[in-house]
């Protein structure tokens, strides 16, 4: 796939009115949250007024994000407003989007299709976030307790499709589903779509992957799968060529070929950046991903990863 048939971004000019009326409307609010929060912290006492203004603002901005919901606006986009504004970034015509991901009221992607895209999205924010941060010197993962449940979601993900996959093979008559294989170009496609995000934006879209929210409702969605998978006799997991290892692996080569540059962020060459960011130290979680057991299996789409609640 080659970079100009990359899905585009979108520009706050050219949302929806409704889109970018709330959209603005949460990102102006966590602003005036965020305000009123560090008033509170440098308070030298406590103000119950103060206190009962957060509370109003933040049920506000609540209100907002469903109203966005309501809209159409996904999820990734209402979690970069509420980032942008807890930051003070203000609203701009110009601010930037992730390309429309798949909305299944639109269109009808079977769920296993609906995974795979889900965790290509996942790897592609996660290894794109790891060249921002080696990029700064920062070759250890920040925040190992998120990368974790990451790492979580994106396996229970990866158990349904593979169950899924299974059970339609015996259905059709095959011993096993077909290999699932990504292509250079989907990994390229999926990775170009945040060349221009700054880390701040794309630590904001990746935390909305961390939420153990997401591994709970594939767990809650198991059930039924679980018994066709029974069944249908489907051998254990483990049998996918395409596990969080072999997904990163490949991710991570691709990124490094397509992000460096011998003077990104202005610091080193881009021998040294890919030194760092595929070092020892350097999210060894994903080296050996477990394989959860099926009844610790969400829906994987990832506009229904974001949460609306105050981080």
């Amino acid at each position: 796939m080659s970079r100009g048939s990359v899905a585009s971004s979108v520009r706050g000019r050219d949302l929806p009115i409704r889109q970018a009326t709330a959209l603005r409307r949460v990102q102006d609010l966590a602003a005036d949250a965020a305000r009123v929060r560090k008033t509170i912290e440098t308070a030298e006492a406590t103000n119950p007024r103060a206190a009962a203004q957060l509370d109003r603002t933040v049920h506000a901005r609540q209100e907002a994000e469903y109203d966005a919901v309501r809209a159409g606006a996904p999820r990734a986009w209402i979690a970069l407003a509420r980032e942008w504004g807890r930051t003070g970034r203000c609203w701009s015509q110009r601010n930037m989007f992730p390309p429309m991901p798949w909305d299944p009221q639109r269109q009808t992607p079977s769920r296993i299709s609906t995974d795979r895209g889900s965790m290509i999205e996942m790897v592609a924010l996660t290894v794109v976030r790891e060249h921002r941060l080696a990029a700064r010197g920062i070759t250890t993962e920040p925040d190992p307790a998120a990368a974790e449940g990451l790492r979580r979601n994106l396996n229970a993900l990866w158990s349904r499709a593979h169950i899924s996959a299974a059970v339609q093979a015996m259905h059709a008559g095959r011993e096993r589903p077909p290999p699932w294989r990504i292509s250079d170009g989907t990994w390229r496609a999926a990775i170009e779509k945040y060349r221009d995000y700054n880390l701040q934006d794309l630590d904001a879209l990746w935390r909305d992957y961390t939420t153990p929210r997401i591994a709970d409702r594939v767990r809650n969605s198991m059930a039924s799968l679980r018994r066709a998978a029974r069944a249908a006799a489907v051998p254990p997991l483990g049998q996918d060529p395409s596990p969080a290892n072999v997904l990163f692996g490949r991710a991570r080569y691709i990124a490094y070929e397509t992000l460096s540059s011998p003077t990104e962020d202005g610091i080193g060459t881009a021998n040294a950046i890919h030194a760092a960011w595929l070092g020892p130290d350097t999210c060894t979680a994903w080296d050996e991903p477990e394989i959860p057991d099926t009844e610790t299996s969400q829906t994987g789409v990832h506009y229904e990863c974001a949460s609306g609640a105050e981080r």
